[in-house]
């Protein structure tokens, strides 16, 4: 029994030790250091499935975020940009 103990005992000392390293090396800004500003974004719809109007929004710094799908055929899909504010 006292062989068991011993085994739980050191098992959750090693992983708390774990923890422990891990937790404490995790990034945390200095005393003195200004925060970043958070990236602003801005953001544009298009409907429709054009691959030229596309490569253009791509060649512009538009990036694609999500693409929403019609709930019927007789409507056009959807699609989301974003591209950093500058």
């Amino acid at each position: 029994m006292n062989n068991l103990r011993s085994i739980v005992v050191g098992f959750g000392l090693a992983v708390g030790a774990i923890l422990l390293i891990t937790w404490g090396n995790s990034p945390v800004a200095a005393q003195g250091d200004t925060p970043k500003a958070l990236q602003k974004w801005q953001y544009r719809s298009v409907s429709g499935e054009g691959t030229d109007e596309f490569n253009q929004l791509g060649t512009e710094g538009w990036e694609l975020c999500v693409s929403v799908s019609p709930p019927s055929p007789s409507h056009r899909p959807t699609f989301i940009f974003k591209r950093p504010i500058r």
